[in-house]
Parts: C-alpha cells; structure tokens; sequence
C-alpha cells in the first residue's frame, strides 16, 4: 500500500511538473511578447481588474476543492455533485456580484476603463464552476496526468489567441482575452468529469464545510494582507507603476509557482493521505524543505545577477525600472516558495484553524510594511514587503515544528541549507567583476555554477530519482 502510494505520487509529480514546466513556460513568452507589444498601463489596468477576480475567488470557491482534498477518504459521486451544485451557486453570485459592482469600483480607482474590463472578467467565475470540483476531484485521486494533458493545451491556445488581439490593435482587451480564455478552454476539456449523479444532501458535506470555511476566511484575511500593495499602487501611485511593479512580481515567482506550486498540489494529498502519522510527515518535509532551499537559492542569486543583461533584450524601454524591482522579488521569490510547503503540511493536517489564527497577525504586518514605504515607490514597497514576509515566515515555520514535533532548528538549517551555495555565486559574481570578465562572459560561468548541480543529480539519479530526491524521496517512504 505504501509503496504504491509512493509510486503514484512521484508519477504526478513527474506529470504536475510536466504541466506546471508547460504551463508557466507558455506564459513567460506570451507575457514578454505581450509586454513588447502593450504599455505598462495596460498590464497595471488588468491588475487592478484581477485584483477584484482574485479576491472574490475566495467566496466563490470557499475552500470547497482543498476540503475535498483533505477528506479522509474519497468521496461519494453523490457528494461531488452537491459539491459541484454548491460552488456553481456560489460562483454565480459571484459573477452576479462583480458585474453590479463593476462603476462602482471603477470610480474609487478613478479610472472609468476598469468597468468594462471588470464586467467581462465575471465570466472567469462562470468558467470556473467546470474547473474546481472535477479538478479537485482528480488531484484527490493523484490523476496528474488527466489534469497535465488538458491544462497545456489550454495555456498554449489562450497565449496565442491573446496575441493575436494584442497584433489586432485590442490593447488591455488582449490581456482580457487571455485571462478569460485558459479557463473557459480547461472547463471544456473537463466536462467528462462533471459529476452527475443525484446530489447528496448538504449535511453530508459538513466534513468539507467545516473545514473549508476556516480556510476561506483565512484566505480573505491573507489576501487583503498579501494584495494591499497593489491596492495602494494603483489608487495612489498609478496604473503604470503597477504594470510595472506586477509584471515584475508574475515574472520571478513563475519559480515559486512551478517549483512550490507543484510540491504542494502532489504533496498535499500525499501528506493527507498519511495524516495519522506525524513522524513520516515530517520527515518528509524535512527533506523537502532542504531540497527545495537547494535548488531555489542558487537559482534566484543566477535570475537576479542576469536582469541586468536579459531585461533590455527581452523589454522594450517602455518597461526601463523594472529590473531593480525584480531583483528584490528574486528574494521574495524565495521565501514564497518555502512559505507554500508549509501550506501543505497544515492543509493536510486538517488544521485550516491554524491557517485562520495566523492570517489575522501576518496580514496586519503586511498592511503597515506598504503604508510605511509607498511613499518612498515601488521599489520601497517591494524591499519593505520581502523583510515582512521573512520575518512572517520564520513565525511559521515555528508553528509547523510544534505541529510536527521537530525542533524550530531543524527546520531552519533545512529551509536555509542552501544559502552557502548562494553566496558561493555571490563570490563567484564579485570575483569575475574585479578580473575584468566580460559581462557575458561572466553570466555563461554563474548559469554554469548554478545549473551543474542539479544537470549532475539528473544524470546520477535519472528523472524519477532527482524527483524523489526533490519530494523527499515521498512521503509514503517510512
């Protein structure tokens, strides 16, 4: 059993990396085509707009796909289709809800193109109703696969169709076009796993529900915290700034949300799965703690040393300032990645309470790190919002020891036992400045230092094993 729980886990994280690779590939090009083609403005005037979506995908989905996750057990057909009827009804009001408020929001924002852009983006709320249920249904059962082969394609066709109304003269519209095309297309390709059966009653789903609430408002709390500098960018500041300073963060977490954003989906029900016993779960993260601090700090050191180099080819000059910006977010990008494999933990654990109890003293220290530096710009806003979330972090991962049973120093030397390494490129980076090194020349040595390690583990240990290795040769292994 263990052993199979093992094998299944590593084959979806072969396939949620496949997926993750593609998808988010798929979107850096498209963004940076994009971003040659479009203004600033344009990006910071959809932000505004996907701000909004965001927020109220919260209360639309009210933690219904990670409840079903987290549940002991599989669940019922009859309980995934009051679980597809709940968040439809939900979803729908949702989108009831931002289309009415669309002049609304547009006018404290002071900017009359937002409404439009806000009453079209509602139909993401209505494409969602076929994308949460039957995907979290699948992710339950570790089907990867399924999930990879219809996300991909649907990622590929959005950029291209985006693309295509960016060359057409749409401006802003284009980037609409591509936030409302990926998941209209994946609903489609979800339709066979619609659940059809008669719904069950709701009572049946107070499992979920009890846990899935404390996770929504524990979202909506953490939102507010982790999304009031855009807030305060694009209301104070402007929506040039904004683009700028989003398209800043979306380009160096693309890392984080490939790297930690698949850990967590394949994880989390792995740990679930194992709930009962802590000492295998910890274990477990442990060793996915080091491996991911192996791979991210080496990595985000070689994106911030290269910027300066890649981002004038890359960007046109509309977009000069945003490589200080970025180099700050390579830090964040960091402690994100390390923050999301906490999440899995907790989730699995079933402790949604623990998320709720540390939102409501990390987003207040979010919220005074953005309206103490905004005056200074977004450059400010972005070192001043790093040092928070460090700092929130380490209050995590204390939390997650006494969860786990593990000493707080255990968890620290793995979270940052790649450090060293880091600032071994660091040196490497100073020292072939001072030689005289041409600038090329020596980016080709710090990409060489940086990708060798993990080029190596790859050829020793083949493909399942360097993601075995990543995983923490899986949870399921005792």
């Amino acid at each position: 059993m263990a052993e199979s729980l093992r094998r299944n886990s590593l084959a979806g994280l072969g396939w949620a990396f496949g997926q993750q690779a593609g998808s988010q590939l798929s979107r850096v090009v498209f963004s940076i085509l994009l971003a040659r083609i479009l203004s600033p403005a344009d990006y910071g005037l959809l932000g505004l707009g996907l701000l909004c979506v965001n927020f109220l995908q919260i209360l639309s989905t009210f933690g219904l796909g990670d409840g079903l996750i987290q549940l002991g057990r599989q669940a019922e057909e009859a309980e995934l289709a009051a679980l597809f009827r709940l968040h439809a009804t939900l979803a729908l009001g949702t989108a009831c809800l931002l289309a009415l408020a669309a002049p609304a929001v547009a006018a404290w924002y002071r900017l009359e193109d937002l409404t439009d852009i806000l009453r079209l983006l509602a139909l993401t709320f209505v494409f969602s109703i076929g994308v949460v249920v039957p995907r979290a249904a699948l992710e339950k059962r570790l089907r990867f696969q399924t999930v990879a082969r219809r996300a991909v394609p649907a990622t590929l066709l959005s950029g291209l169709l985006a693309l295509a109304a960016a060359h057409a003269g749409w401006g802003v519209y284009s980037l609409v076009v591509l936030a409302l095309a990926e998941p209209a297309l994946l609903a489609i390709s979800l339709l066979p796993w619609i659940p059809r059966a008669r719904p069950a009653p709701l009572r049946q789903l107070l499992p979920v529900l009890h846990y899935s609430w404390k996770l929504s408002v524990a979202g909506v709390v953490g939102f507010v915290g982790k999304n009031i500098d855009a807030v305060v960018i694009g209301r104070w500041i402007g929506p040039r700034d904004l683009g700028l300073y989003q398209l800043g963060f979306r380009l160096t977490r693309l890392p984080s949300q490939n790297l930690a954003g698949v850990l967590d989906r394949v994880l989390f029900p792995a740990y679930a799965s194992i709930q009962d016993d802590r000492p295998r779960v910890a274990r477990a993260y442990v060793r996915v703690l080091r491996g991911m601090s192996w791979l991210m700090f080496p990595l985000m050191t070689l994106a911030a040393f290269s910027l300066e180099r890649l981002a004038p080819l890359l960007l046109t000059h509309k977009w000069d300032g945003v490589v200080p910006v970025m180099q700050v977010f390579c830090v964040l990008a960091v402690v994100q990645t390390m923050g999301r494999s906490m999440n899995a933990v907790i989730q699995a654990l079933g402790r949604s309470d623990v998320v709720l109890v540390w939102v409501f003293f990390a987003a207040p220290l979010n919220i005074a790190a953005v309206a103490l530096s905004a005056r200074w710009g977004i450059l400010a806003v972005a070192v001043a919002l790093v040092a928070t979330r460090l700092l929130i972090q380490l209050g995590q991962q204390h939390v997650i020891a006494r969860l786990l049973g593990v000493p707080h120093g255990r968890l620290l030397r793995a979270e940052f036992a790649g450090l060293p390494f880091c600032l071994a490129l660091a040196g490497l980076q100073g020292l072939t400045g001072l030689a005289g090194w041409h600038p090329w020349l020596r980016l080709s040595v710090l990409s060489l230092a940086t990708l060798l390690p993990p080029a190596l583990l790859l050829a020793a240990r083949g493909r399942q094993g360097a993601l075995a290795w990543l995983a923490g040769d899986s949870p399921q292994r005792g």
